[in-house]
């Protein structure tokens, strides 16, 4: 689980620990920022067309549906399955997957 996380977030597994263990016991630097940080606004198409998720593993890179997050190929995502053949093909990464 470590190692999936450290690639979906393209560190290396030591560095996450680090961030995990500094989060915990707030050993990290203190933030300096004085204004809260607004994270750019992401358009997220609709995925009611979705009737289910499959867990796969990717052939190529994609892009989480909802996060917008990538996705590496080789790394294990949800692929949306619809019956509607004119919809955007929906992608959804572990993290975003673990709420279904």
């Amino acid at each position: 689980m470590l190692l999936e996380t450290a690639r979906q977030r393209r560190i290396s597994v030591s560095n996450l620990v680090r961030n995990i263990l500094e989060d915990a016991f707030g050993l990290g630097e203190p933030d300096t920022v004085t204004e809260p940080i607004t994270p750019p606004a992401v358009e997220v198409p609709s995925l009611e067309h979705v009737i289910a998720w499959n867990s796969v593993i990717l052939g190529r890179d994609a892009e989480c549906s909802r996060c917008a997050r990538p996705v590496s190929a080789g790394s294990r995502a949800f692929i949306g399955m619809s019956e509607d053949p004119t919809a955007e093909r929906a992608w959804l990464c572990l993290e975003c997957g673990e709420d279904l």
